[in-house]
């Protein structure tokens, strides 16, 4: 029978404490030179005090992001210990958070129905550093940046809307895909396999609006799957835009227009769109979108 050694570290409270560190007088495993010496001092089992600090440089990469970021840290701190069954590796996981801030280990605790832990100052600081965040400073180019135009092959104004922006953001090195319900010439990718996470901006073309319908439904995708990509790009904070009949997409969600990185585009032309989009891409996020503990 292999022995399942569930908890590999120590101190532990799944495992009986098991395995204990060897010692001088237990175990196997611990190393002692009493007769070798370094200068004018003998060797000794122990560890640097340099090595003790594993909490001052988690706080310098917490204390860089933007409050944005900073939730979104927290947001994962909170989903991975809701998952875990041992309230004492929850408390030790908080205490560890504790070292590094006490605001986050309270908004942590908080959320999994714990006290709020005391302030354990003593690797507090507030310093911060550059190139961390990702987020708050303008993108220098669009490049490489992924754009979905949403389309429909069931009008062919539609469909040439959505391939005259391609050429104009291809044109400053945006790599930008038209979706439709089917492939076929100028179509490069299907509603059934698109997501907002696979774009960095979202554009609705005019002629559109039968996708957007609450009453319709298609067997070429999921229900409601455009109206889902424009609804997570926003909520994800990404750079959203409407052509014409195509804002029916911002209306089923409720996005107005009149808002930072929405924009919206009567019929009749593009209105300078790639270079007003071009702006919402450099943003990258739109951060007022993200709710943050208050």
């Amino acid at each position: 029978m292999i022995h399942l050694n569930t908890a590999p570290y120590t101190p532990n409270t799944l495992n009986g404490g098991f395995p204990k560190p060897a010692t001088q007088n237990a175990g196997r495993g611990h190393f002692t030179a009493p007769a070798r010496k370094i200068v004018d001092a003998n060797y000794v089992r122990n560890i640097s005090p340099t090595f003790l600090d594993y909490w001052s440089q988690p706080r310098l990469f917490f204390n860089s992001l933007v409050p944005a970021e900073q939730q979104m840290v927290i947001n994962a701190a909170r989903f991975e210990l809701s998952k875990v069954s041992s309230q004492a590796v929850q408390k030790a996981a908080i205490a560890q958070f504790n070292k590094i801030s006490n605001d986050f280990a309270k908004r942590v605790a908080m959320a999994l129905g714990m006290p709020a832990p005391a302030p354990d100052s003593g690797y507090y600081h507030n310093n911060k550093t550059s190139g961390v965040s990702t987020f708050g400073n303008p993108l220098p180019s669009i490049k490489t940046l992924h754009i979905g135009i949403l389309t429909t092959t069931t009008s062919s104004v539609s469909l040439a809307q959505a391939a005259t922006l391609a050429t104009a953001f291809k044109g400053k090195g945006a790599v930008p895909k038209i979706v439709a319900e089917y492939i076929t010439s100028g179509v490069d990718m299907t509603y059934s396999a698109t997501d907002a996470v696979a774009f960095d901006g979202v554009i609705v073309v005019d002629g559109t609006s039968s996708l957007f319908s609450m009453t319709s439904a298609s067997s070429m995708y999921p229900p409601q799957r455009p109206a889902s990509i424009v609804r997570d790009a926003f909520l994800y904070g990404k750079p959203i835009a409407a052509i014409g009949t195509g804002k029916a997409a911002f209306d089923v969600s409720s996005i107005a227009c009149a808002q930072d990185g929405v924009y919206c585009i009567d019929s009749g032309g593009l209105g300078g769109l790639p270079d007003t989009f071009e702006g919402g891409l450099k943003t990258f996020k739109f951060l007022g979108r993200y709710a943050v503990d208050s």
